[in-house]
């Protein structure tokens, strides 16, 4: 026996864990599973039980679309660690938050180190704002919030979003 409980369990422990940490009310999802089982994956929950709001006692999930920047600031480290701007594809992006909608939660938080450069290393170079247009016309009740953008990643169209009611003010 590992000592860790059964898979069952480990959703709770996880969770227990993460307040002890005074871990944010946000939680992080994967986009896709492990395409193959690994020797820590093997036997566990699917990955829909284990990541239910019920199970881990949230109703928000993070989902991180864009990583990286290149913006050079002289405080910061990001480019050095992380690299330069990536982004989650939007297909994929979309497709992530309905799995989120469907698995009960009824809050995503729209996040990324630079989100305001969402997209703009993919093909056609969708904008932040196409996202979030996409992902309020991909899911149905839940409602969306975005992390933080820099006020020169802000314009008109960005902001007429927010008529939506389920687009979360700041």
């Amino acid at each position: 026996s590992s000592g860790i409980g059964s898979a069952e369990e480990a959703p709770r422990r996880i969770a227990r864990a993460a307040m002890r940490l005074g871990a944010s009310s946000a939680l992080p999802i994967p986009l896709l599973p492990p395409a193959e089982p690994t020797r820590w994956s093997a036997g566990a929950r699917p990955l829909r039980a284990a990541a239910s709001p019920a199970a881990l006692g949230r109703t928000r999930a993070n989902l991180k679309v864009q990583d990286g920047c290149n913006a050079g600031c002289a405080f910061c480290i990001i480019p050095r660690a992380r690299g330069g701007p990536r982004s989650v594809p939007l297909a994929e992006a979309v497709a992530a938050a309905r799995r989120l909608e469907e698995w009960g939660y009824r809050e995503i938080v729209i996040s990324g180190v630079l989100l305001g450069s969402y997209g703009r290393e993919l093909p056609g170079a969708p904008r932040l704002r196409d996202l979030l247009a996409a992902i309020l016309a991909g899911t149905r009740d839940a409602r969306v919030r975005v992390s933080s953008v820099e006020p020169q990643d802000v314009d008109r169209d960005l902001l007429t979003l927010w008529r939506d009611p389920r687009l979360c003010r700041h």
